[in-house]
């Protein structure tokens, strides 16, 4: 079985899953913080949390269908010329808004001036520390995974994307900028690219 199927299959997570996260109540600061994170990456077609912490300011712009993070993705940049595009939705300007960062990036996880080594050591504690505290959030629910993490924020939104669109997989691995399906062009318009993102907000 292809590694991006079992990983699909593993992380994936049902409508009232999901719905029963976002309506969870976080008892700590970390906690709300690691939600935030989650919906944010679901929202964004599941966006890799080494992608969210480097998203900056001069990175956002609009066209006729809004605002947009035109972006390159970390793990694929260096294998296809083509960027991230995701538009902004209302939810994702309000969490946003809540940890803004105070230099060139767009949220308050890492400092400017840091290298490349320096971001991806402090990339490797936050994920820790968030996916600690989405474990413990859960906890606090019923009929959900025993273990949360990052993961089931991008696997859960391809598997959503496709149940609630029925786009094909080479164009929901496209949206979630996955290379080189990225690169291949299966979504034609970015109408079409907007509208599969969108579901991914509505349910929240």
């Amino acid at each position: 079985l292809d590694p991006g199927k079992r990983r699909t299959k593993h992380f994936s997570l049902t409508e009232e899953q999901i719905l029963a996260i976002a309506k969870l109540e976080p008892t700590t600061y970390h906690m709300t913080k690691a939600k935030d994170v989650f919906l944010f990456l679901f929202s964004c077609a599941g966006m890799r949390f080494s992608d969210m912490i480097i998203l900056q300011y001069d990175w956002i712009y609009k066209d006729d269908l809004g605002e947009k993070f035109d972006f390159d993705p970390e793990k694929t940049k260096e294998r296809t010329s083509s960027t991230g595009e995701l538009w902004i939705t209302p939810q994702m300007r309000d969490i946003m808004n809540k940890y803004p960062g105070k230099g060139k990036y767009v949220f308050d996880f890492i400092d400017d001036g840091l290298t490349n080594s320096e971001i991806k050591r402090k990339k490797h504690s936050l994920i820790s520390t968030i996916n600690e505290n989405l474990t413990k959030l859960v906890q606090t629910g019923v009929n959900l995974p025993e273990r949360l993490s990052t993961y089931h924020a991008r696997y859960g939104a391809a598997s959503y994307m496709k149940r609630k669109t029925g786009a094909s997989s080479n164009e929901v691995s496209e949206q979630m900028v996955n290379s080189p399906k990225m690169a291949e062009g299966y979504i034609h318009t970015p109408e079409l690219k907007k509208e599969m993102q969108s579901v991914l907000s509505d349910v929240l």
